[in-house]
């Protein structure tokens, strides 16, 4: 990111020979409508060609020896993408303003600058607010020029890309999902994000099943639905851009709260012939899942075994232990796991 100097301006190249003719755009913002112009400056030598911007006054702007406002007003805090491209048709400068998303809020075609015909071999970023250091570094985020089919990054090597640079991160349980997030200070506009996920203290990262990313400005989330009661996920995030692909971050372990035994209401209920009861078990326990008649009376055992944590799921069919068919009435199914017991009622309807 560029210095600026004691002056408000800070220049980004020097010198393009022969480089006749192009765009160049700047990211911009703004924190106050009271604190001077956000501008970009093409000169032709000592002469200045164009300024485009955010002017203090809350317009986007533009100068062709008089600054024209253009009416449509800039929210504070927001980025900007401001480009001055020249057309070689007409001979004159078209000016166009995006939001974060690249939605074109503002265009105005066939500008006419003075020196419009000359070649651009100086930028300068500048505000007249007298920023400097990191609060000028605020302001601007990027400077581009293209010629042809060339892409120059100002002051940089050539063939540059964005570099989709990381701000904050952060991963949580929220209670009904983990929910990831991540903050950018700038990002390659074909930037794609792959989200892979490790359980416990395991390398073994695999691809996050059904994960969207839900981008709002540059700012990005995602939403982990897929996870287990009393487990530990890290999760690790990818980006490809122009410039390959790379790990953008990894997240330290994020825990879900263990669950207490659960026991769900069979369905159907009423039923006949066959229900199903699910239920929840926190930990590897010896499990046993029952059915008793109002007088206690054991009629079936549906489970009787050691099982891992998570659901289950199990069948009853109306039947008793022998393989009788059980007579319609009230019956209560009971599950145990080490020391702990549910129980619930349901009704049999012939």
């Amino acid at each position: 990111m560029p210095s600026a100097s004691a002056t408000g301006a800070v220049q980004i190249a020097a010198a393009f020979t022969a480089r006749d003719k192009g765009r160049v755009g700047a990211w911009m913002r703004r924190t106050s409508t009271t604190v001077g112009d956000c501008d970009i400056y093409l000169y032709s030598g000592s002469t200045l060609l164009c300024v485009a911007g955010l002017g203090r006054n809350g317009d986007f702007h533009y100068w062709n020896g008089a600054f024209q406002p253009t009416g449509v007003t800039w929210a504070v805090n927001a980025w900007y993408l401001v480009t001055l491209a020249f057309n070689g048709a007409t001979h004159k400068y078209d000016f166009l303003v995006s939001n974060e998303n690249l939605a074109e809020i503002v265009r105005v075609n066939g500008i006419a600058f003075g020196g419009a015909l000359s070649s651009i071999d100086k930028v300068l970023l500048y505000t007249s607010s007298g920023y400097v250091g990191d609060c000028f570094a605020d302001d601007f985020r990027l400077m581009k020029w293209c010629g042809g089919t060339e892409s120059i990054a100002l002051g940089a090597e050539e063939n540059p890309t964005v570099a989709t640079t990381l701000q904050a991160s952060a991963a949580s349980f929220t209670g009904s999902c983990i929910e990831l997030t991540w903050e950018l200070s700038a990002v390659d506009a074909d930037a794609r994000f792959d989200v892979l996920r490790a359980e416990g203290t395991s390398d073994d990262f695999a691809a996050l099943p059904e994960a969207t990313v839900i981008r709002e400005g540059l700012r990005f989330t995602v939403r982990d639905v897929n996870y287990e009661m009393g487990a530990a996920y890290r999760y690790r995030v990818y980006v490809q851009d122009a410039s390959g692909v790379r790990i953008l971050f990894e997240t330290d372990a994020v825990k879900t709260p263990a669950a207490a035994l659960t026991l769900r209401q069979n369905h159907p209920n009423p039923f006949n012939p066959m229900t199903t009861i699910e239920y929840y078990v926190p930990a590897h326990s010896s499990v046993t899942l029952e059915i008793f008649d109002t007088t206690g009376r054991r009629i079936a055992r549906l489970i009787d075994t050691v099982q891992k944590p998570g659901w289950h799921s199990a069948e009853w069919r109306g039947r008793d232990a022998s393989g009788r068919n059980a007579a319609s009435g009230v019956y209560f199914f009971s599950i145990r796991a080490g020391k702990e017991m549910i129980t619930k009622k349901m009704v049999l309807l012939r």
